[in-house]
């Protein structure tokens, strides 16, 4: 049977880390339903709340998942761009579901952008 080395072995993150992304991750949730019961900023702009929703339910879960000792930058390059394509596209839902004066600027948006 082929055994691991030691060296080539993952080794688990260490507890602070794993406990202080969990921890920006809860600030940033709790931030959020703050805003919508105390009617802070983006409780009125659903474009904007469910991509930072989107934002801080994808990125630190998949930080958390992924991330070892050996190939911290590399998924930090991967999972960032998928957690802002999320958050592009969870803004894109929020226009479709807005009432119909926003219809107008996705519909000027999409002209702008076929020219």
């Amino acid at each position: 049977m082929n055994e691991w080395n030691q060296q080539d072995k993952p080794r688990p993150l260490p507890a602070k880390l794993m406990a202080l992304i969990s921890l920006l991750q809860g600030l940033g949730l709790l931030y959020l339903h703050q805003a919508i019961e105390l009617h802070y900023w983006p409780h009125d702009q659903p474009q904007w709340l469910f991509a930072f929703y989107s934002l801080v339910f994808i990125w630190p879960t998949m930080l958390l998942l992924g991330l070892d000792h050996n190939n911290g930058r590399a998924i930090a390059k991967l999972t960032l761009p998928f957690a802002l394509l999320s958050g592009l596209l969870a803004t894109m839902l929020a226009i479709r579901l807005s009432p119909s004066n926003t219809f107008v600027l996705m519909h000027c948006c999409t002209a702008l952008c076929l020219r």
